[in-house]
């Protein structure tokens, strides 16, 4: 889902709305499933893609909620940070390598929103984990690795009927502990030696890396539909 298509469908779910009130209901859940896009930090080493996943929050009133939310994506990683030389007599080849990542982030979350009218704009943030793990052939067998995730974000609310609605939002999504040598499938024997000159320099490796999620939400309130 690119970000064109992401604010076209903004531009829709405010036509339908109207003059409806928001979607938040205190003392009611809020869930639905969510899908985007998220790029990833420059310093990650791991393409932009997309995502998909749920989310689950409780309003204890009608402007602070408590939840948990769950993102899966599917990206790979940018070869050109993963150079492998091979050497066939005296003929050199240099190739960049990538392989599939799964990436798993979950998180607790607390929102705090704005009802008015129609729209509920809101500001949320999160603690977790994130999980990467590689694709088994080229770190040949299973790989991964674990660390805890924070986030911090906001978005709105958009009522489309008495139980239901679209949720807009981006966030930074905050991996710590980060190594991004954990994601390189390239052997010490076939790291470049001969021609190190053809191998672009990756940005600086960090251990916070900051990735940009654009989401769409459908949300539900179970309660309200009966």
């Amino acid at each position: 889902m690119t970000r064109k298509t992401i604010a076209g469908l903004a531009v829709l779910a405010l036509g339908v709305t109207g003059g409806l009130g928001a979607q938040v209901v205190p003392h009611q859940f809020q869930i639905g499933p969510r899908a985007g896009t998220i790029s990833y930090d420059a310093a990650s080493g791991i393409k932009s893609g997309t995502l998909m996943g749920v989310d689950a929050t409780y309003f204890i009133t009608k402007n602070l909620g408590i939840g948990f939310v769950l993102d899966l994506s599917r990206p790979e990683t940018d070869g050109s940070f993963f150079p492998a030389e091979l050497t066939f007599g005296d003929t050199t080849f240099v190739y960049e390598v990538t392989q599939p990542l799964t990436i798993v982030n979950m998180q607790l979350q607390g929102v705090l929103a704005f009802p008015m009218g129609r729209l509920a704009p809101f500001l949320a943030g999160g603690v977790g984990t994130y999980r990467i793990f590689m694709d088994p052939q080229a770190a040949v067998g299973n790989r991964s690795f674990t660390a805890t995730s924070f986030s911090v974000g906001g978005g709105v609310n958009l009522r489309v009927a008495a139980s239901s609605g679209f949720r807009l939002e981006v966030r930074d999504q905050i991996f710590s502990s980060f190594d991004r040598d954990r994601l390189n499938p390239v052997g010490p024997r076939f790291q470049p030696q001969r021609f190190r000159e053809l191998v672009t320099t990756p940005p600086a490796e960090k251990s916070t890396v900051h990735n940009i999620a654009f989401v769409l939400a459908f949300s539900f309130v179970p309660a309200a539909a009966f």
